[in-house]
């Protein structure tokens, strides 16, 4: 089967592109209105952060599902291969494919591009999972 992937959507992108921006600006006027602070240059880390946070989310993928596992790329990578998948559960803006309590991969849908929804309804199906529509809904 296919590679599957899907991506952030571009408001996330845009927020992090404006906050790149604000704290750069903060940081460039602190450091020239004062030099010798140490703490002014805080706000260019900050910056840079939010800068190498935009170009991970902007040229990987949040979502891969290749070769019978679904991978999550985050701060931290998290994988589960579908064979041993028990439960999909969609809950708060989540689903949650779940092997065991120990052993389950989260992915928030409001991250996405409704493109990419669309199509991962289309993809889970021929896997033999249920699509996000048709997943268990728990409410608190």
């Amino acid at each position: 089967m296919k590679e599957f992937r899907l991506y952030f959507n571009d408001k996330r992108l845009k927020q992090y592109r404006i906050f790149l921006f604000v704290w750069l600006s903060l940081g460039i006027a602190s450091i020239a209105a004062n030099p010798d602070k140490v703490f002014a240059y805080g706000y260019l880390v900050i910056s840079l952060m939010y800068g190498v946070l935009l170009y991970l989310e902007k040229n990987q993928p949040y979502l891969i599902i290749k070769d019978n596992r679904i991978l999550r790329n985050y701060v931290t990578r998290k994988s589960i291969s579908i064979e041993s998948i028990t439960e999909v559960k969609h809950f708060a803006g989540e689903v949650i494919f779940r092997k065991d309590l120990d052993n389950e991969v989260r992915f928030d849908l409001n991250v996405l591009e409704n493109e990419g929804l669309d199509k991962l309804n289309e993809v889970l199906p021929s896997y033999g999972l249920p699509s996000i529509s048709e997943a268990k809904r728990v409410t608190s």
